[in-house]
């Protein structure tokens, strides 16, 4: 055998630029998120992160679930429950390329 199966095709929950969390504060190129694991982390807003935002379950079974529309950094305020995508670097802070915001 040549060890677990899986193991290093992905990194382990909480590794990478990937992260979910509530938004604790935000500035003009940044904000500050505290993440699920009780850590704070700082995104960094670029000209190329993109912004989404997730819409809530339909209000009626017969009403097809819509895809997430274009956000802007107005969507992002404090207290809103964001998933941020990006590269991670050496400092913690991640160089977010897409922001989904949960309704």
């Amino acid at each position: 055998g040549n060890g677990q199966p899986g193991m290093g095709d992905r990194p382990n929950m909480g590794m990478g630029g990937d992260v979910s969390g509530t938004i604790e504060s935000v500035s003009a190129t940044s904000i500050s998120l505290k993440a699920h694991t009780g850590a704070t982390v700082t995104i960094n807003i670029t000209s190329s992160t993109l912004i989404h935002i997730q819409p809530g379950r339909p209000t009626s079974t017969s009403t097809p679930p819509s895809g997430p529309t274009v956000g802007s950094m107005s969507d992002l305020t404090v207290g809103k429950v964001i998933n941020a995508h990006g590269e991670k670097h050496a400092d913690g802070t991640i160089n977010a390329k897409l922001i989904l915001i949960h309704k």
